[in-house]
């Protein structure tokens, strides 16, 4: 089927479309030549074969400007891409200090911080940090279900777990699809002595072709018996 429909080759296909309702306008602004520079590095730094030339441009654009957030912004995604916590963390927080409306910079500190070791090796201002990250993240994208899921990882962490229960209940209502949000809820419901809101959950993750989902799911099930 697949060598079938590519020696068949691009079909053209047309699509009449209503004519708009609207009068749209695009506004149209002067832009600088750094800011010009920025969206290049950005493009490279997406690109595979270019990604470090996208971070040696963003570099040079700090040289000119150490100011300039979307260069530091833009290394941070760099180093956060890698994991590399120690080079992204100050380049995320000056690009937030800069312009404390970008959400994805906020998103990427939280994510930084879940990820820097375990949870037991985190201390508690890092916990709180990534809590208060979080928390700017849904209150900017208000509809992005990722930022519940990432607050409710971080007041699960601090032992908040009723807080934890409506972000996971949130992010799930935005993407009922994700199973680590799933069991996380389902483990916060039998935490709390709520097993008729547990076990629903864990019934439809013991068969996740996750296998640590899975085995974890169908553990919580026997020690329900």
């Amino acid at each position: 089927a697949i060598e079938k429909y590519w020696r068949e080759g691009v079909k053209a296909s047309r699509l009449s479309l209503p004519e708009a309702l609207e009068k749209v306008r695009p506004a149209v602004k002067q832009v600088s030549r750094l800011d010009a520079a920025a969206i290049l590095a950005d493009v490279h730094l997406h690109e595979h074969d270019y990604e470090e030339r996208g971070i040696s441009e963003f570099q040079k654009i700090l040289n000119e400007d150490p100011e300039n957030a979307a260069a530091h912004r833009g290394l941070g995604y760099a180093y956060y891409n890698r994991h590399d916590f120690d080079v992204a963390m100050p380049h995320l927080d000056k690009a937030a200090q800069i312009n404390p409306k970008d959400w994805q910079v906020h998103y990427y500190e939280a994510v930084l911080l879940g990820q820097k070791n375990s949870v037991s090796a985190l201390e508690e201002m890092e916990l709180a940090k990534m809590e208060k990250e979080a928390r700017q993240v849904v209150e900017l994208n208000p509809g992005f279900a990722a930022g519940y899921g990432l607050l409710g990882f971080a007041l699960m962490s601090q032992h908040k777990r009723a807080e934890a229960t409506f972000a996971y209940e949130k992010a799930l209502s935005l993407n009922p699809a994700n199973e680590i949000d799933t069991l996380n809820l389902a483990e916060l419901y039998s935490l709390q002595n709520r097993p008729d809101k547990a076990k629903p959950l864990f019934m439809a993750l013991q068969n996740s072709s996750n296998q640590t989902i899975a085995t974890a799911a169908r553990s919580h099930l026997e020690l329900m018996k």
